[in-house]
């Protein structure tokens, strides 16, 4: 059984109401282990004191900006690269927790355990030309009990065979309803931006992944109430996989009976 708490919820976006204020942070709870994912501003990450830090791309403040109050703790921090230079920015020094995740010959990323029923699998993700970013697929347990949680932070586009690495959950992107977000950087030709919930969709569905759970709200969902999101995704997804949504401070538990289950009618 995992536990994931959502500390903030809000894109990279001026806008905000009462339950989309603070920034991009997942933990994850696994038999007293704990995981952040992300700290974007607003997270007191004094106060959570999580075992270890994952960045997908902490080029983007809204997902590393707590960084500059974490300063000195000793709290194991894994990144790319290209976020280790940022956060070394940040804090005017390197912190020597910070742990830059490296490629293997194959120029795969290397395969983390930070607990001994716990695996992380890190992988491109395809967002942003300046803060390059990286996913985690998290295989909680071992065997018949184990959980697979897929998660591409920002996404415009992973490589597919990611979705069926018997994924069990997929936290996804909210940052726009049902268009893509892209734009196509004018000297690399290369795209870049958000892909919308309706495709992040067609992605799951198609893999077989039984649990989506939405985050990172853009603009459109600012003027909404919490069932007015609700229902818009629900249309989206026609009852093929069941969404849970996440505002700041929403906690949901996930054992194995709820994958088994999850080919339920919809469930937000």
């Amino acid at each position: 059984m995992i536990t994931l708490k959502f500390y903030g919820t809000r894109g990279m976006i001026e806008e905000h109401n009462e339950w989309i204020d603070k920034r991009s942070a997942l933990l994850i709870r696994y038999k007293g282990f704990e995981l952040l994912i992300d700290a974007g501003d607003g997270i007191d990450i004094s106060k959570i004191k999580p075992d270890c830090i994952l960045i997908t791309h902490a080029g983007h403040p809204d997902h590393s900006n707590s960084m500059i109050t974490y300063g000195a703790s000793d709290i194991p921090i894994y990144c790319n690269r290209e976020s280790a230079r940022v956060i070394q920015s940040l804090l005017g020094y390197k912190p020597d927790a910070l742990n830059v995740i490296p490629y293997n010959r194959m120029r795969k990323w290397k395969t983390l355990s930070v607990d001994p029923l716990i695996r992380i699998y890190p992988f491109r993700v395809l967002h942003s030309i300046i803060a390059p970013e990286i996913g985690f697929l998290i295989q909680f347990g071992k065997g018949d009990r184990k959980i697979r949680v897929l998660i591409p932070g920002d996404i415009l586009w992973i490589d597919k065979d990611i979705y069926k690495m018997d994924v069990d959950v997929y936290i996804g992107d909210g940052s726009s309803l049902d268009r893509d977000i892209v734009r196509l950087h004018k000297e690399k030709k290369i795209p870049f931006g958000h892909a919308s919930i309706r495709r992040q969709l067609r992605w799951i569905i198609e893999a077989g992944i039984p649990i989506a759970i939405f985050r990172h709200w853009g603009k459109w969902a600012i003027p909404l109430s919490k069932s007015e999101v609700r229902e818009k995704i629900k249309e989206l997804a026609e009852g093929k996989v069941k969404v849970l949504i996440a505002f700041d401070g929403s906690q949901f538990t996930i054992d194995r009976t709820d994958i088994a289950t999850s080919r339920s009618p919809l469930s937000v």
